[in-house]
């Protein structure tokens, strides 16, 4: 009756799941010397990019919770909330012209990110390959 190891391969899914929502809390654009967080991106009449930009946090926030939790589909609801987190990333990148801001960060999109998008590319490739090794 072995002991069951806390393996970085089994948690792959969830430090990919943690590395997104550090990155969205940490700058990830920065326009005129001055870093903006994912929350930042929110506005207050909650647009389409608003839509994603929430989607890409709320899906990593539930492939955290559901890596605690023991529930029947965790694997199946795991897939869907890293989707969940990947579909709210490109619909950002869709809708990317919506305000100055964006167009702004858009004319030299990889010169104006920050480590909070570096963040969130590694922890959806992260994420991904912990998913689909551990299966």
């Amino acid at each position: 009756m072995g002991k069951k190891g806390f393996g970085i391969l089994e948690n792959l899914y969830l430090c990919g799941c943690a590395l997104i929502a550090i990155g969205f809390c940490l700058p990830v654009f920065s326009a005129l010397k001055r870093g903006v967080n994912g929350f930042a991106l929110v506005s207050k009449d909650f647009s389409v990019v608003s839509l994603g930009v929430l989607l890409i946090f709320i899906g990593a926030v539930a492939g955290i919770v559901l890596c605690f939790i023991g529930i029947k589909n965790a694997k199946l609801l795991k897939l869907a909330a890293i989707a969940l987190s990947i579909l709210g990333g490109i619909i950002l990148v869709v809708r990317m012209n919506d305000n100055a801001i964006s167009r702004f960060v858009g004319k030299g999109f990889l010169k104006n990110t920050a480590i909070g998008f570096w963040l969130i590319i590694v922890g959806w490739i992260t994420a991904a390959v912990g998913y689909f090794k551990t299966r």
